[in-house]
C-alpha cells in the first residue's frame, strides 16, 4: 500500500541537502578524514563546517558512485518503505488490524512526504520508530542489560547518522519520568532511569563529542529567519495545525493505554515541534500505530464497517490516485527537480568562475560543479545569520551592486530578483543564458 509513495518519492529530488551532503561525503571518502573548514563557497571559505550527518553523508555518496542520483533515489525509498514497515509493525504490536495503518499513512501523505526525502530526518524517522521498539521492549524484558546495549548502540549510530539524535535522549528521559507515574514495577523504574546516562553517554561517541548537544543552538539562529521548517510552529498554517492535532490524538490515546514508549516518543516530538516545525512530520508518523489500535476495535470500528461504502471508494480512490502520480516517476528515478535546479544553466557556468546564487542553486552546484564555488547554499549554519543576512538583502537588491556580487565574476539568479534587474542594467555585467526561472550573467 506505501509502494506508490516510495516510488513518488525516488522518482524526483527536490531536498536541495542532498547535493551538498552527498560532496561532502565524497571529500570523506576521498581524504579519509571529516572535513574541518568550508570548501565549496567563496564567501565562507575557512568557516567551521560541522558534519552532523557524516555517516548518512557517506551512504549518500556510496549510493552515488553506484547508481549515481537514482541509486541515491532507490535507497531512501528503500528508507522509506522500511519505515512504513516499522510503523505497521508497531500498530500491529499495539492491537492495530493489520490494515489500518497503512490506509492512515496513505491519508497523511501531505503531512509527511516533503520530509521522507533524500536527508538525515528520514534516518531521525527510522532510528525513533527502532528506539520505541527497544522501550517497549525494556518494561517487558528480564533482561535490561541485552536491552541496554542494543539502546547503547542505537544511539550511538543515530548520533553519526543526524545530530538529532539529542531527541532520542530526551525520549528516554521522558521515559523515565512517565515510568514513576505508570509503572509499580520498581526494578524496571530503575532500568529506565538506567537507560538515561546509557543514551545520553552513546550519544557522546561521534567525531564532535559533547559539542553535538549544542549544535542545535548555533543552526538555528542562522537558519530559523529564513527557512520556515527552522521556525516555531506557525498556529495559522492550517497544514500544522491538522499535524499537531494528529500528533496530540496520538499523545491523548497514548495515555489512555498508559503506552510509555508512545507517550514519551510522542510528548518529546511534540515539544520539540513547538519550537522547531521541521519534526512535526515525526509526530505525525508516530501517532499513526496508536491511532490505528484505538480504532481497530469498538465503536469507531463498528461505525467505519457499517459505512463502509463511505469509507472505502475514497480509500480506493485515493491508492489509485497515488499510483497514477507514481508510475510515471518510475522512468526517471532520482532526476533532480527542473524547476528548482535549473541543470542545463548550471552545466554553462565558466570553469572556476566564483558564483553569486541562491542558497537552493548553491547546493545543487557543490556536486554538479565542483570547479565553482558558490555564495551560498543550504548549509547556513556554516556561513552564519550576517552572512546568510547580506545574501538575502544582495539577492533582493537592497544593497548597491557592488557590495552585493564582492568577489563573484558569475552570477545565476532568478530572473524576477531584484538584483538580476540590476545586474541586467549594469554595463559591466552581460547575460549569458537563461532557463526557466533563472538568469546566468557574466562580469565582463
Amino acid at each position: 500500500m506505501f509502494l506508490p509513495v516510495a516510488i513518488m518519492r525516488a522518482g524526483n529530488l527536490n531536498e536541495p541537502d542532498t547535493f551538498w551532503a552527498v560532496r561532502a561525503g565524497q571529500l570523506i571518502w576521498a581524504q579519509h578524514a571529516l572535513p574541518t573548514s568550508d570548501a565549496l563557497s567563496w564567501t565562507a571559505f575557512g568557516h567551521q563546517w560541522t558534519l552532523s550527518s557524516w555517516i548518512f553523508d557517506l551512504l549518500l555518496a556510496g549510493a552515488n558512485a553506484l547508481g549515481g542520483m537514482a541509486g541515491i533515489a532507490i535507497m531512501c525509498a528503500a528508507f522509506a518503505a522500511l519505515l512504513a514497515a516499522l510503523l505497521v509493525y508497531l500498530a500491529r504490536r499495539i492491537g492495530s488490524r493489520p490494515w489500518l495503518p497503512g490506509i492512515l499513512l496513505i491519508l497523511a501523505v501531505p503531512l509527511y512526504f516533503p520530509r521522507i526525502s533524500a536527508a538525515p530526518q528520514l534516518m531521525d524517522f527510522l532510528a525513533a520508530s527502532l528506539l520505541i521498539l527497544l522501550l517497549k521492549r525494556m518494561q517487558v524484558t528480564d533482561e535490561p542489560a541485552l536491552v541496554m546495549g542494543w539502546l547503547f548502540l542505537l544511539m550511538l549510530v543515530w548520533a553519526n547518522l543526524h545530530s538529532s539524535a539529542v531527541l532520542g535522549v530526551a525520549i528516554v528521559f521522558i521515559f523515565a519520568v512517565v515510568g514513576l507515574v505508570l509503572s509499580n514495577d520498581h526494578f524496571r523504574q530503575f532500568a529506565a532511569w538506567v537507560a538515561v546516562p546509557v543514551s545520553a553517554l552513546a550519544v557522546l561517541f561521534n567525531p564532535y563529542g559533547a559539542a553535538l548537544y549544542t549544535h542545535f543552538s548555533y543552526v538555528a539562529p542562522a537558519s530559523s529567519a529564513f527557512v520556515a521548517e527552522w521556525q516555531p510552529l506557525n498556529f495559522a498554517d492550517p497544514a500544522s495545525l491538522v499535524s499537531l492535532l494528529i500528533g496530540c490524538t496520538g499523545l491523548v490515546l497514548a495515555v489512555r493505554r498508559n503506552d510509555m514508549a508512545f507517550i514519551s516518543a510522542l510528548a518529546a516530538t511534540i515539544i520539540a515541534s513547538l519550537l522547531v516545525v521541521r519534526l512535526l512530520p515525526l509526530a505525525v508518523l508516530l501517532a499513526v500505530p496508536v491511532i490505528a489500535a484505538a480504532i481497530s476495535y469498538g465503536r469507531v470500528f463498528e461505525f467505519m464497517r457499517r459505512h463502509h461504502v463511505v469509507f472505502v471508494p475514497p480509500a480506493i480512490a485515493a491508492l489509485l490516485a497515488l499510483w497514477v502520480v507514481a508510475v510515471p516517476q518510475l522512468s526517471h528515478p532520482g532526476q533532480p527537480d527542473g524547476a528548482s535546479f535549473p541543470r542545463e544553466l548550471v552545466a554553462t557556468v565558466p570553469v572556476g568562475c566564483p558564483l553569486y546564487n541562491t542558497d537552493i542553486i548553491g547546493s545543487y552546484v557543490t556536486l554538479a560543479r565542483p570547479d565553482v564555488r558558490v555564495s551560498l547554499d543550504t548549509r547556513l549554519s556554516v556561513y552564519g545569520e550576517t552572512l546568510v543576512r547580506k545574501a538575502v538583502h544582495g539577492l533582493d537588491g537592497l544593497l548597491p551592486l557592488a557590495n552585493a556580487v564582492t568577489y563573484a565574476r558569475c552570477a545565476l539568479v532568478p530572473v524576477d530578483s531584484g538584483l538580476a534587474k540590476s545586474l541586467a542594467a549594469s554595463p559591466a555585467w552581460q547575460l549569458t543564458g537563461r532557463q526557466g526561472d533563472y538568469v546566468l550573467f557574466r562580469l565582463s
